[in-house]
């Protein structure tokens, strides 16, 4: 999920995120950077699962984990790369809501009963 946002649109972006989720469900960090930032899920679904479900709903995603260069000695599970650049303010409560969807659906597939 590539999205576009400088100066107050991140503030609009963060708004989006954090509205799209349940409180404490979603931390954001990474905020000073201003290129991108780190959306780590409170209970994630295995990274595997958020890429289907990703790939099924048609959402480019990056995880943390797609960068991990420590050989999985620390956890970065559940944690979003999102990055600023391709949309346009009007379209980020729609994100936060499809990233939102993406999260369920993956949590719903990996549920073992």
């Amino acid at each position: 999920l590539y999205i576009g946002t400088w100066g107050f649109g991140e503030m609009n972006w963060r708004y989006s995120l954090r509205a799209a989720f349940a409180p404490d469900e979603l931390t954001l960090t990474g905020l000073h950077t201003g290129l991108h930032l780190l959306a780590r899920l409170k209970i994630a679904p295995p990274d595997a699962a958020l890429r289907a479900a990703a790939k099924a709903q048609g959402v480019a995603l990056s995880l943390l984990s797609d960068y991990d260069l420590t050989g999985g000695e620390q956890d970065f599970s559940g944690t979003f790369v999102l990055g600023y650049g391709s949309l346009s303010e009007a379209s980020f409560p729609e994100a936060g809501e499809t990233l939102r969807k993406v999260c369920t659906a993956a949590r719903e597939a990996s549920v073992i009963v």
